[in-house]
């Protein structure tokens, strides 16, 4: 079968006609079938990124699409700062009890170094904040990425063992060049700053789409059967 990201082309709004077949080994679908397959995706992130990726030439993310993913992030902002807000607590605590008793035995060290660190950590996975003002560029970034996503040359999307060119993932991910150039930033900037917000956003997308593109292939499996 036919990568249904493919076969969505057929429904833009300048080539739909749902009387047709696909022709040229379509294995018989109409694109009335590949509508089918598209409404049998649930309602929610992952068809709105298949509609937007896949039904048009042009990368235009949805107001739903839009509102979807600033949730996630506030979500995960705000799991972030907890985390941090924990992380300085600790270390607090642990620091005042050295000063209450005067001393810091081999214990006590123990705990505050561990604290340190986890405090380290939880900054190192914060996003910068000015994170707010980028979520859009980011967000269009990641979901380019994802509509100009090619299927990886060696293993062809199909890693049946972890491919050392895609690592696995089946397609071929942007350069941190190519990504920083998409959200206006410099490529140092990029990773210093705003990788970790990228493939965060990217992630969340990617997964929707695939969770999305299942559902259609399942829908357009039975639909050549019959």
């Amino acid at each position: 079968m036919a990568d249904p990201r493919e076969l969505l082309a057929r429904l833009s709004a300048q080539t739909v006609r749902f009387d047709t077949g696909l022709g040229g080994g379509g294995g018989g679908l109409a694109n009335i079938d590949i509508a089918h397959a598209l409404g049998c995706v649930p309602s929610g992130l992952g068809r709105e990124v298949v509609e937007c990726c896949f039904l048009d030439t042009e990368v235009r993310p949805s107001a739903k699409l839009r509102m979807q993913v600033l949730g996630a992030v506030l979500s995960e902002w705000r799991k972030q700062e907890e985390q941090l807000s924990v992380a300085k607590v600790e270390l607090s605590f642990h620091q005042a009890m050295a000063v209450f008793s005067r001393t810091v035995s081999p214990d006590l060290r123990r705990l505050i170094d561990r604290a340190q660190a986890d405090l380290d950590n939880a900054r190192a996975q914060c996003w910068p904040r000015d994170a707010a003002t980028m979520v859009a560029p980011i967000t269009l970034a990641a979901l380019q990425e994802i509509a100009g996503s090619s299927a990886c040359d060696a293993c062809h999307g199909y890693p049946m063992v972890p491919c050392t060119r895609c690592g696995g993932a089946g397609y071929v991910s942007w350069s941190d060049r190519t990504r920083a150039n998409a959200i206006c930033r410099s490529q140092s900037a990029y990773r210093d700053a705003w990788s970790g917000m990228y493939n965060w956003i990217l992630a969340l997308l990617r997964d929707a789409e695939q969770d999305a593109i299942k559902h259609m292939a399942r829908a357009l499996s039975t639909r050549e059967v019959a």
